[in-house]
């Protein structure tokens, strides 16, 4: 986990004014803890190295003189922030007048992934089992996917010919599309670590949630091994393919051929695995399309919300693209349940890998 920051706008003799997801608060500079900000941060700090619970860590002493304040945090991801906050601030509003603790939410430039209660004991924990209610009692289905199960392409290490052949089919890609200097969108080539098989998207807006879905993977290996013989799974990357009308391509992909059927084997013991464990709906566990995404249509400059995604006349490429074939067959070694976010792996750019199973 990174490490934390606090947005300060500015200060007065006895107050400070904190930014929470674009809302200004008022907070008593005393309330900070010793050094104003800069305890806040250590406290941060501190706490992020401790290696407790994923839904919630134990209080720790507030460090204010001997008040008998302490404080505590509670894993979650970014995205699922807004939970706490609610419209116009009135969650994280009503939390602190409910129980009289102190809740303070990570701002949008943080990269900090939990919330900070500060209080008495009491208050502390009636406001942590609020928000924890929150997340519970929150429908999944109004949350954006937050991760997805996919299927890994070889690293660099073991398979570099592979690598080197998806560079160059995207680079291919890009170059037969030949956009005009002028086209207000261009072409990205995606990095050969990023390229997957998406399998299913999942909603998993707590740590809870990521720990129970990580659990149903792993117990879902032994069955997994069953459904492919113990054999190993291959498949082709075959020539490149777009979906829906090709004159307005969002992306382009490579197709890939099942080639012994063992992918869509384990594929429906995946998704029978989580709609059991009711993490997936049943009419959302569906056989997915299998595509190797190479490039994505991005436009020139800044993405501005709210615009219409960019898109590309891909007829040409894909008549120039289309009988290729990148890699006759490619060994899958592994399922992995990844969160919707990079990091920066061996290999360059990839997706945060919360678990993984090994296949034969």
């Amino acid at each position: 986990m990174n490490s934390s920051s606090q947005h300060i706008l500015q200060s007065a003799a006895q107050f400070e004014f904190v930014q929470v997801a674009g809302q200004r608060f008022r907070v008593c500079a005393a309330s900070l803890g010793p050094g104003g900000t800069r305890g806040m941060a250590s406290t941060t700090a501190a706490a992020a190295r401790r290696t407790a619970s994923p839904t919630r860590s134990a209080p720790t002493a507030g460090g204010d003189g001997g008040s008998g304040k302490v404080s505590r945090k509670l894993a979650c991801p970014r995205d699922q922030f807004r939970l706490i906050i609610g419209a116009g601030g009135r969650t994280v509003r009503a939390l602190r007048e409910d129980t009289g603790a102190e809740v303070w939410v990570p701002g949008p430039k943080s990269a900090e992934e939990a919330i900070t209660i500060r209080g008495t004991q009491e208050q502390v924990s009636a406001a942590a089992a609020k928000i924890e209610a929150i997340f519970k009692t929150a429908d999944l289905r109004k949350q954006p996917f937050t991760h997805f199960l996919s299927l890994p392409m070889p690293s660099s290490a073991q398979d570099p010919v592979l690598y080197k052949s998806l560079s160059a089919f995207s680079q291919r890609i890009i170059h037969t599309s030949a956009l005009p200097a002028d086209s207000p969108s261009r072409l990205l080539a995606l990095p050969p670590s990023e390229t997957h098989l998406t399998l299913a998207m999942l909603r998993l807006p707590t740590p809870e949630h990521v720990a129970r879905a990580a659990s149903v993977l792993r117990a879902a290996s032994p069955a997994i091994y069953d459904a492919v013989k113990t054999q190993t799974v291959l498949v082709k990357l075959a020539g490149a393919a777009v979906f829906g009308d090709p004159r307005r391509a969002a992306s382009a992909h490579a197709r890939v051929e099942d080639r012994d059927g063992r992918v869509n084997a384990l594929t429906r013991v995946l998704l029978d695995a989580f709609v059991n464990a009711g993490i997936l709906e049943g009419e959302e566990a569906v056989m997915p399309a299998l595509h190797a995404t190479v490039v994505r249509c991005k436009p020139v400059g800044e993405e501005v919300p709210g615009q219409p995604r960019p898109v590309w006349d891909a007829t040409r490429m894909l008549e120039a693209c289309g009988g290729a074939v990148v890699a006759d067959k490619v060994r899958i070694g592994g399922v992995q349940l990844c969160r919707r976010e990079r990091e920066v792996g061996p290999d360059g750019p990839r997706y945060v890998v919360e678990a993984e199973i090994a296949l034969p």
